[in-house]
């Protein structure tokens, strides 16, 4: 479920859609998604790029309309998520420096294509730039407010553009590739069920990444007769839970980012994940999980199973080197172990366990 749109924030993704449709015939094709992406070096090859767009363009017409533009906005581009407004910071800091300069944003600002004068540029970096040193922070980038929403929320969604890809290109392999990077997977899934009551018999459950469905389908073999909402923010994944369920009208798909979603207070009796809320940046972890409690009813039960930091580095370093060899035990490639820590530098937020 996702929040509707206001009045305001319906012309602001009016702006950005036409931003990207560069015809001006109130459709988005695939080259012109493509060029936005590849002005910011952010390259996809065509069965990626194929992908992404089909998860977009949901009624199958061969191109993006401003409804389907909008609807993808509202599920997928949280600009309030410490990880989106991060890697969004990093798109603009292109030498790595950790602060802004206004040569990359008009830099930026030129790559776009969004027409601003020099003197609109100085001030709007002076109006943030609290400490008078010349360039924005990322703390400063975080409260900057107008034309620099524009630029978040533009960067936002070419960003969502890029991860969906990237997620579907993993989900086509993710049932294989899962159980080499993770060792006992369908022990761990058992876990995390068992840890849920018995009651009650027909419960109503909330499955957050729920992947291909694995944890789901554990979850109905014990309750036959639960109501199960799987969110998950791959396009592909939803698309295989949907031919997985088919025949089960119990069971309701949200493609949406978890941070957008909007559920009634109590309405679920258990939440369970499986190796996904490393995802989120701990401001967003600790966010849903205020939500999650908002959205269980009283008594209910949150079981999931994640991937932890250890303590130290010494902890941290022996840990991953076990995990290798258990990894390569299963019988793991090298191409397939540097694929995970990839994916694991680029996305995953670890905590410890202290």
């Amino acid at each position: 479920m996702s929040k509707n749109l206001t009045n305001s924030e319906i012309e602001e993704l009016k702006k950005i859609f036409d931003l990207f449709d560069s015809d001006g015939n109130g459709w988005l094709s695939r080259d012109e998604i493509a060029n936005v992406l590849r002005s910011l070096n952010l390259n996809l090859n065509d069965e990626d790029l194929e992908s992404m767009f089909i998860s977009i363009d949901k009624n199958s017409s061969h191109g993006i309309d401003f409804s389907s533009f909008s609807r993808w906005m509202t599920d997928k581009v949280n600009i309030t998520s410490q990880k989106k407004l991060s890697e969004i910071f990093d798109l603009i800091d292109v030498d790595g420096s950790g602060t802004i300069e206004i040569a990359e944003i008009r830099q930026l600002l030129d790559a776009l294509k969004i027409d601003v004068a020099d003197r609109e540029i100085e001030a709007m970096m002076q109006n943030y730039d609290t400490d008078n040193n010349g360039v924005i922070d990322y703390d400063e980038f975080v409260k900057s407010e107008g034309l620099w929403t524009r630029i978040k929320l533009t960067l936002g969604t070419i960003r969502s553009f890029y991860t969906q890809a990237e997620f579907d290109s993993l989900a086509r392999e993710y049932d294989g590739l899962i159980r080499l990077w993770v060792p006992w997977y369908d022990e761990i899934i058992g876990n995390t069920i068992d840890n849920l009551p018995d009651r009650p018999s027909a419960p109503r459950v909330l499955d957050l990444g729920g992947g291909t469905g694995n944890l789901s389908a554990t979850l109905i073999e014990r309750y036959p007769q639960a109501e199960v909402h799987i969110v998950d923010f791959s396009s592909q994944m939803i698309d295989f839970c949907q031919h997985r369920f088919a025949n089960n009208d119990r069971v309701q798909l949200y493609e949406q980012d978890f941070m957008t979603l909007d559920f009634k207070e109590a309405t679920f009796d258990h939440v369970i994940s499986q190796i996904t809320l490393h995802h989120l940046e701990d401001a967003d972890k600790k966010q849903l999980f205020r939500n999650l409690h908002k959205w269980l009813k009283p008594g209910g039960t949150l079981s999931y199973s994640d991937i932890f930091r250890g303590i130290n580095d010494r902890v941290r370093d022996r840990y991953k080197a076990q995990w290798k060899t258990a990894c390569y035990q299963l019988g793991a490639s090298d191409r397939q172990w540097n694929h995970f820590l990839d994916h694991d530098r680029r996305y995953d937020r670890h905590i410890p366990i202290a």
